[in-house]
């Protein structure tokens, strides 16, 4: 295995304790929607929508081309469209997407390429404030979409 691998295994061991249910193998060119419940790898080609109530990993040779909806998306291949996630989005170094991000929570390491918008909504913001004695407050913000 080469760096990035090892990197981007080490990435879905700590972020995901299950095991990875669906695999598209290296050589293997998908065409269609998939949907999925759980952990899903991409390391070979898909052409078409990804919806997974799991998290989708793409792996360094891996592509998406097609919309992807999922709870949690760490990229190290390619994304030719766009990405809406519940929870977080990382980018490795070895990652591209070009599209907008719709997330929670977003992590893009260096030498990653992001061509697109993200729009990062949360429903409950802190504010964080001083007071005079330079105490700390945190105030509970309702963000109304």
């Amino acid at each position: 295995m080469d760096k990035e691998v090892n990197v981007l295994a080490r990435k879905t061991n700590e972020s995901n304790s299950q095991k990875i249910n669906s695999i598209i193998g290296l050589d293997t060119l998908f065409e269609g929607n998939i949907t999925t419940k759980e952990i899903t790898r991409v390391d070979g080609i898909i052409k078409g929508n990804v919806t997974s109530e799991g998290t989708l990993i793409v792996g360094p040779k891996g592509k998406v081309e097609g919309n992807i909806n999922a709870t949690n998306v760490i990229i190290g291949g390619i994304i030719e469209g766009d990405l809406k996630a519940t929870g977080k989005v990382e980018i490795t170094s070895t990652g591209s997407i070009k599209g907008d991000i719709t997330t929670k929570s977003l992590i893009i390491d260096e030498n990653a390429v992001f061509q697109g918008t993200c729009s990062m909504n949360a429903e409950v913001v802190k504010k964080a404030t001083t007071t005079k004695n330079d105490d700390i407050k945190t105030e509970e913000l309702i963000v109304e979409e």
